[in-house]
């Protein structure tokens, strides 16, 4: 099995130069706890974690509760630890050398490298660009899948590989990460969208694939509100129709 079968789709990347409180808040609306670090200089220049955002906001402030959940919740924060939690950033706390693969690579050998290294996540990079995520959650997903006697067969697994192919043709506008299983024919997204235009070509793309009998839609839109997330959101709209069976 390859890394591709398994992967999170899409890696929601931050930039070095965002401050920890705009990576927290990127982590808390797609739900994930890990964010490659792209610049205009390298491709992938480093991963920041929940876990170095918690120790660089742990500042105690005399109680016996963390600055991560001061952070979080605001009850007690300081004038002080809010100005350097906004000042505070990435590329401050980053890990720069980063451990990757490819979407080519074993699922062995992502195992290896986490349970070595005491790794949650790595990043699954194509020509040095972040394309995925595979993570500890990724690995146990099959293992669920047998346990409820929903272990896909060749002709889903060929299913996949066909929707993959598609969905890596597409241009990625806005923050995404998406799993896709097929079970019975039947393609599950889940995960979050940064835009609807996405979401619409993603399930294009989707329905695209003729041997996909159904498509199930779990996908969550996590809407940036800036202009320029709007103005690029305006620029492309795809029709499709939302349920769609083939054959």
């Amino acid at each position: 099995m390859k890394v591709r079968e398994i992967m999170t789709l899409g890696a929601i990347t931050v930039s070095p130069d965002a401050t920890i409180a705009e990576a927290a808040s990127l982590m808390l609306r797609h739900r994930i706890s890990g964010l490659p670090v792209m610049s205009d200089l390298k491709p992938l220049a480093g991963i920041v974690t929940e876990g170095d955002l918690m120790r660089c906001a742990d500042t105690r402030s005399g109680r016996d509760r963390p600055g991560w959940l001061i952070f979080l919740f605001g009850a007690g924060k300081s004038a002080e630890q809010d100005a350097r939690l906004h000042a505070q950033t990435v590329k401050e706390v980053m890990t720069r050398d980063v451990i990757a693969v490819r979407p080519g690579s074993p699922v062995e050998e992502a195992v290896d490298l986490m349970e070595g290294l005491g790794l949650k996540r790595l990043p699954v990079v194509r020509g040095g660009r972040p394309v995925g995520i595979v993570s500890r959650s990724d690995l146990l997903r099959p293992l669920a899948q047998r346990s409820r006697d929903e272990t896909p067969d060749e002709e889903d697994r060929a299913i996949r590989i066909q929707v993959l192919r598609e969905l890596e043709d597409l241009i990625w506008t806005s923050p995404t990460s998406v799993q896709l299983d097929v079970c019975g024919g039947v393609a599950h997204l889940t995960g979050t969208v940064g835009d609807r235009p996405m979401k619409r070509r993603m399930l294009a793309a989707v329905h695209s694939v003729v041997d996909v009998r159904k498509v199930q839609d779990r996908l969550v839109l996590v809407l940036d509100s800036s202009p320029e997330a709007e103005a690029s959101a305006a620029l492309v709209s795809v029709q499709f129709p939302v349920s769609a069976d083939h054959g």
